[in-house]
């Protein structure tokens, strides 16, 4: 959140050409943990994306954010085994309008998130930290020039989150939608 605010008093200092945008996604994260006991965690959580950003032009931006989901898997008689991924993301992300008027665009982006992933189980814990590159392709829709919305998909691959004993976790997998903001 820190990091968000900092982008958006930044951003009251960038050239004119340079427009700053905020958003917030509801996502749908979705990881698969191998190795001992993976089978207990739960393999999609709900999460949150917040993320702000500067369009240099009409068609490429600048774009970092925030993403938490956390989901708890419950067991008779036992406490439950919970998965909480968090993460932070930057990414250069180009448009391509869709229709004349320039307010359905398809996005498409690359760069790079520093994924945190802890496992917890009563009898287990994981806890892994890693830089990834990272891919997001989605639309977006602008009902005015200052609000829109969003759909995206978003691939991360964690496959290098390894422990020595081969506990690892999958890539990750997230569809969101949400509001976007431009100031």
């Amino acid at each position: 959140m820190k990091r968000l605010l900092a982008l958006a008093t930044l951003s009251c200092a960038m050239p004119s050409y340079a427009t700053p945008y905020l958003g917030a996604d509801f996502q749908y994260r979705s990881v698969n943990l191998r190795g001992l006991n993976a089978h207990v965690f739960a393999k999609r959580a709900p999460a949150m994306n917040l993320y702000g950003g500067i369009m240099l032009n009409d068609d490429l931006a600048f774009e970092v954010g925030f993403h938490s989901a956390k989901q708890t898997k419950k067991f008779p008689g036992m406490s439950g085994a919970s998965l909480k991924m968090k993460g932070i993301h930057g990414a250069l992300v180009a448009y391509y309008p869709l229709t004349a008027d320039g307010k359905f665009k398809a996005l498409g982006g690359a760069g790079l998130a520093q994924l945190r992933h802890h496992a917890r189980h009563p009898a287990y814990r994981l806890d892994l930290s890693r830089c990834v590159p990272r891919l997001i392709g989605g639309v977006e829709y602008a009902f005015t020039d200052a609000i829109g919305v969003r759909a995206s998909f978003v691939w991360e691959s964690a496959k290098s989150m390894k422990k020595k004993n081969d506990q690892s976790f999958n890539n990750v997998y997230a569809f969101g939608a949400g509001l976007k903001m431009v100031f």
